[in-house]
């Protein structure tokens, strides 16, 4: 269904020359991200009315999707899967973030969590695939967006943590899962280089 979508609006930009037709199979694969990601965003809305957590659902779909733009991160191979991993992540957020925080230290957890998001963003974002291609000139900005996106939360976690643990919390522990996709996304990577260079 969004590849039939994807088709459709990839074709209609190209008859009208709105596109080259070297950028057909680039664009085609953005619709489908772009097609998804919409489908997928208004499911996770309506479960957040449905578990009466709708707010936090709104402030982990706006956390994820802001700085994911930015950093990348891990691709799965389908569609379904991709769908899997945004909802887990977020039924974690939004359902155990205050459990997982309260197992632990709490200013130690979150000054750990903060150091080891700006460690990975520093050394590897923006992480790099062949849906979404980076062009080697822009690398230095889109971290540089990157970092800033990732300030500005920090920012908000320090902010709210005085007035409303449970939001900063959730911004938290997004902020560690989209760390954890980047991560998962650098083992992908060297997986596939291994078995090129085996091959």
């Amino acid at each position: 269904m969004m590849s039939r979508l994807s088709y459709m609006l990839t074709e209609s930009y190209l008859s009208r020359a709105v596109i080259e037709k070297s950028e057909k199979k680039i664009y085609h694969n953005i619709y489908i991200l772009l097609l998804s990601g919409l489908v997928d965003t208004i499911l996770l809305l309506i479960i957040g009315v449905v578990i009466q957590k709708f707010l936090l659902t709104v402030v982990f779909v706006f956390v994820f999707t802001t700085t994911r733009m930015f950093s990348g991160g891990y691709h799965a191979n389908k569609h379904w899967q991709s769908t899997f991993i945004t909802f887990v992540s977020c039924f974690i957020s939004v359902e155990f973030s205050e459990q997982i925080l309260a197992s632990f230290d709490e200013k130690l957890f979150l000054i750990l969590g903060i150091v080891i998001c700006y460690i990975i963003f520093i050394l590897y974002s923006p992480i790099k695939n062949s849906i979404k291609p980076i062009d080697e000139e822009n690398i230095q900005a889109i971290k540089t967006k990157s970092l800033v996106v990732l300030s500005i939360y920090v920012f908000i976690i320090a902010f709210a943590s005085n007035y409303n643990l449970e939001y900063s919390n959730v911004i938290l522990v997004t902020l560690l899962e989209v760390t954890l996709l980047m991560i998962l996304s650098i083992i992908k990577q060297r997986r596939i280089g291994m078995k090129k260079v085996v091959k």
